[in-house]
């Protein structure tokens, strides 16, 4: 850390409190430039989160009716999700 002047609060011709200014600015000129740098992955993640939601809520839409329909038994709703039902299932969706 830089000196700490004890008496008229000059160091060189600049005040403590212009060179915490100085550090201030310098500090914030680094997050920014970070910032700027981690925004295009950030919203990159954010993006590819929003796809893995939009896909798991089409399965769960083509699911869910299965297990829901009274008219299937419980016995042959695993049957209907595994087997070639499943395949039908899913294309008429």
């Amino acid at each position: 850390m830089w000196p700490i002047p004890r008496r008229s609060g000059q160091v060189g011709g600049q005040s403590a409190v212009d060179q915490l200014d100085e550090v201030v600015a310098l500090f914030d000129q680094a997050v920014s430039a970070r910032e700027s740098r981690a925004k295009p992955k950030t919203d990159e993640a954010l993006v590819e989160r929003a796809k893995k939601g939009e896909d798991r809520q089409v399965v769960m839409d083509v699911i869910l009716p299965v297990p829901a329909d009274p008219a299937i038994p419980d016995d042959e709703v695993g049957g209907m999700l595994r087997g070639r039902r499943w395949v039908r299932i899913a294309r008429e969706e």
